[in-house]
């Protein structure tokens, strides 16, 4: 299989686009690219995680995956770009360790490319004087992560205010037919 570039990526997630968010982040404003993000990463098949839940974990702290797949997801380490042929003198045996090397680091460059598609999605849908403690002038965000970046924004900017208080406790109490199944409340209560 071919490496993908970060570009074609992004042409592949459902939300090739992040719509920019104008002035100061906030609650709603970091939300609504933060499930973009997790719906693009959740698009991208790995065996990482449990593979049902794509890269979600790109996005997510480690506690918060675990409660909502169950699964600990950890990421692909870098095998390097020789495999190393451990006291092996058989040409099968060689051929399957450099096959499953081959893998190791297709999965580690996938990983990172998603991890950097996301980045680049979501560092363009903010001013970047709302994260400039997460830049690097010499590298820019090359060693920030999108789970770094998101901690950021909802830690300094993500408070959630008395009047969106007041909004979610008025959609939960919003009336509910009883006809209509019970995820129609779920659905009221979450968007």
């Amino acid at each position: 299989m071919v490496d993908q570039t970060i570009e074609q990526y992004i042409e592949s997630f459902p939300n090739s686009t992040f719509p920019k968010q104008e002035g100061e982040p906030t609650y709603e404003k970091i939300k609504t690219i933060h499930k973009l993000a997790a719906e693009n990463t959740a698009s991208v098949e790995t065996t990482c995680g449990g593979g049902q839940h794509g890269y979600l974990a790109i996005i997510l702290d480690p506690n918060t995956y675990h409660t909502l797949t169950g699964e600990t997801f950890m990421a692909p380490a870098n095998p390097g770009l020789v495999p190393i042929i451990a006291g092996v003198t058989r040409t099968a045996a060689i051929a399957a360790q450099e096959n499953a090397h081959k893998e190791h680091l297709r999965e580690y460059k996938e990983f990172k490319a998603v991890s950097k598609a996301i980045l680049q999605l979501t560092t363009n849908a903010f001013e970047a004087k709302y994260m400039r403690h997460l830049y690097n002038p010499y590298t820019g965000y090359n060693n920030t992560t999108p789970l770094q970046v998101f901690q950021h924004l909802f830690q300094i900017y993500g408070k959630i205010t008395e009047l969106e208080l007041i909004e979610n406790e008025q959609k939960m109490k919003m009336p509910w037919n009883q006809d209509e199944p019970i995820e129609t409340v779920f659905y009221q209560i979450m968007c």
